[in-house]
């Protein structure tokens, strides 16, 4: 397994609710496993440790007006003793989407 962190920012000022979404442009190799967890802004609920796939999956919910900087993002990536060893990519896409 691994782990990897980042940061992200946001800023709106809607008057609806807002989420975010996380998906992978393309399916891991069997085996491989990568999940996401969030920081919250003020106003958000994060989903925690949310599995990625090629659907997309809410990983931040109900984001009121907010501007908030330096939000972490916890990535971890596990693999089955089958993976064999080797560098592997993925590249994950969030989207801002109005929360229903």
């Amino acid at each position: 397994s691994g782990t990897a962190s980042s940061t992200w920012n946001i800023t709106t000022n809607s008057v609806s609710s807002k989420k975010i979404t996380a998906q992978l442009a393309a399916a891991l190799s069997s085996g491989l496993t990568l999940s996401a967890n969030l920081q919250a802004p003020s106003t958000g609920t994060s989903s925690g440790v949310t599995t990625l796939s090629t659907t997309a999956s809410d990983v931040v919910t109900s984001i009121e007006a907010v501007a908030a900087t330096g939000l972490t993002i916890n990535y971890a990536a596990t693999a089955t003793v089958a993976v064999a060893p080797n560098t592997y990519s993925a590249d994950v896409t969030y989207t801002i989407v109005n929360d229903s």
